[in-house]
């Protein structure tokens, strides 16, 4: 009879040494999981944000002088108001052009930051410089068609939609032309669209628009796309 209390005893030692053991494995990985995940997230700086790096999206904090979690392998911290990723240092603005600079600009905090430029989608065609063999201005002529940077082949514009130039280390064309470039312009009226001088600038673009003034020297494009007749 003590023979087999004896052995009883031992089978339930064993059974709760086995126990002790399988949780203690559980929570073993269970500490160890949540620790490697926390290496893989750190926090930016007080009030700056979390930007993807792969969609542009800016995550920011909800107070002043709080704190947003960051993954380095597809995040980087910057500014609310600037872009300030070397690798993407384009704002996209409020009309879908883009401030390389990277500058959001008013009303536009939050700003996703890209690497690649915009025009407005009032712009109805780019610009090409060209050289002469000293490397002086020759011309300035324009393009009503692309290849797209995302190898998507050639495509024409049409109203409404960006137009899409390429990385800003390497674009294949401006927007718009200076007051200096324009008489270089070939052909020297706009290919698409009608000239207009950008309200506030000294630079004009090829606009999508239907506004015919008697002196086009007067037509003007606003950030809005809206395109008046009137000097501002």
């Amino acid at each position: 009879m003590s023979q087999f209390d004896s052995s009883g005893w031992t089978l339930i030692v064993i059974t709760l040494v086995v126990f002790i053991i399988i949780i203690a494995i559980i929570i073993f990985y269970s500490i160890n999981s949540r620790t490697t995940g926390s290496v893989n997230e750190k926090f930016c700086p007080p009030n700056l944000c979390s930007v993807s790096v792969i969609s542009g999206l800016k995550t920011c904090p909800d107070v002043e002088g709080g704190q947003v979690t960051q993954n380095p392998a597809l995040e980087y911290c910057s500014s609310r108001n600037f872009c300030q990723n070397s690798r993407f240092p384009c704002a996209l603005l409020p009309d879908g052009s883009t401030d390389c600079r990277g500058e959001c600009g008013p009303n536009n905090e939050n700003c996703p930051c890209i690497s690649n430029v915009l025009c407005a989608p009032y712009i109805a065609s780019y610009f090409i410089r060209g050289l002469n063999q000293f490397g002086g201005l020759e011309f300035v002529t324009q393009a009503s068609t692309y290849i797209d940077p995302f190898n998507r082949g050639e495509e024409t514009f049409t109203s409404g939609g960006s137009i899409n130039l390429g990385s800003f280390t390497s674009p294949i064309g401006a927007c718009v032309v200076s007051e200096e470039q324009l008489p270089f312009m070939k052909p020297p009226e706009c290919m698409n669209g009608r000239l207009s001088k950008i309200t506030g600038t000294t630079n004009s673009a090829c606009v999508y628009t239907d506004v015919n003034c008697i002196i086009p020297e007067i037509r003007h494009v606003g950030v809005d796309g809206v395109v008046t007749c009137a000097i501002p």
